[in-house]
């Protein structure tokens, strides 16, 4: 494939790109002055308020220990893609569900290296 001309008519995979573009388009709604970054997320999707945060999992059991976020996740910390918003699919699933997620601890993703 090296050296030839790409065809009008090539595909390629694009994979992960769910994040970028989301993001574009938040900051597009920024710029239009209908999104905010600092204030929760809660006012746009209000199934966010009142979410727990993550403290530990009890893999043996098959369940989680949640405590009350000690703050709400705003909009940027969501647009950051890095913290602030864990989600559990499933802590029933013992060991190798548990071992999928991060624990969280004072509103930060704790290592788990």
């Amino acid at each position: 494939m090296a050296g030839r001309p790409i065809e009008p008519d090539a595909a390629f995979n694009i994979a992960s790109m769910t994040k970028p573009i989301t993001s574009v388009a938040a900051m597009m709604l920024v710029n239009e002055g209908k999104l905010s970054l600092d204030v929760p997320a809660s006012r746009y999707l209000p199934k966010l308020k009142g979410r727990a945060v993550l403290v530990s999992v009890d893999s043996a059991h098959g369940t989680i220990v949640t405590r009350p976020a000690n703050r709400e996740v705003t909009v940027w910390a969501l647009l950051r893609h890095i913290r602030d918003c864990v989600l559990v699919l499933d802590a029933t699933g013992g060991a190798e569900a548990a071992g999928r997620i991060t624990p969280v601890a004072a509103g930060k993703v704790a290592s788990r290296r």
